[in-house]
């Protein structure tokens, strides 16, 4: 079972993937990528207010002893260059 999220959190990244990160003022260290992917709007869904572009691990993370699965993204924008914050997106039970 999933839960969807839309968290922010202070994520760290070593040789470009995370590490580690902050939420609900725990730190998180990641134990594993499970897998990366982009996930582009379609075409059909362009337009210069919504052109996003999300870049998702799915991260196996621990904090102290608890163990969890979630998904960790960042989203930018291909026209304005801009990025927004990290957030966890989606946690696994």
């Amino acid at each position: 079972m999933t839960k969807k999220l839309d968290d922010p959190i202070d994520l760290h990244m070593q040789d470009g993937v995370p590490a580690r990160f902050r939420w609900r003022n725990r730190i998180f260290t990641v134990q594993r990528i499970v897998m990366y992917w982009i996930d582009v709007e379609p075409w059909w869904h362009h337009d210069y207010e919504h052109d996003v572009t999300w870049h998702i691990w799915r991260v196996e993370v621990r904090c102290l002893a608890q163990c969890l699965t979630l998904d960790v993204a960042y989203r930018d924008s291909l026209l304005s260059g801009n990025a927004f914050p990290w957030r966890i997106v989606r946690i696994f039970d």
